[in-house]
């Protein structure tokens, strides 16, 4: 009677040997069967970001009268960081000069940053977190600016840096 097989080339010998001699069983498949690729989840977060601040700056533009830049008057009036206001209260204005911006130029590299980093940051840290993740950033942004300049300030590039 001959041993069973203890090395792994000794088993593939046998196995082919067997094969060989018996055939192929014919209740074993060719190849097991392989699970369905999971479709990583659609970065709806980044894309909802995206559309608030484009249509923000679709109403900014509009109140203004330019497509290009939109004016001083009308974007302190929706929101932007103006350390006076907010020293008088207004502490809101450091979370919605996120979604403002200055100019054309200024929301397409901000939009361009945020189409080619949140995609792949929301499928990892998932959307809730992402979600927080971005708001958190653009709120520390804005606090630096606060603290660092008396300037106003409009734009999402502390939430993209923090991403």
């Amino acid at each position: 009677m001959a041993r069973p097989p203890n090395e792994p080339d000794e088993i593939e010998e046998f196995l082919r040997r067997a094969e060989r001699e018996f055939g192929r069983r014919s209740d074993v498949p060719d190849e097991p069967p392989r699970p369905a690729p999971l479709l990583p989840p659609r970065p709806v977060v980044t894309y909802s970001l995206l559309w608030a601040i484009g249509m923000v700056y679709v109403l900014a533009s509009a109140l203004s009268g330019s497509v290009f830049q939109p004016a001083f008057p009308v974007l302190v009036a929706l929101g932007a960081k103006v350390n006076e206001r907010i020293a008088n209260g207004e502490v809101w204005r450091l979370l919605t000069a996120v979604f403002l911006h200055a100019n054309l130029i200024h929301i397409l590299f901000n939009g361009y940053a945020l189409s080619v980093l949140g995609p792949e940051t929301e499928r990892f840290y998932g959307h809730g977190r992402f979600l927080t993740l971005y708001m958190l950033s653009g709120l520390g942004g804005s606090i630096a600016s606060y603290a660092l300049s008396p300037a106003p300030a409009v734009g999402a590039s502390g939430a993209i840096f923090g991403l």
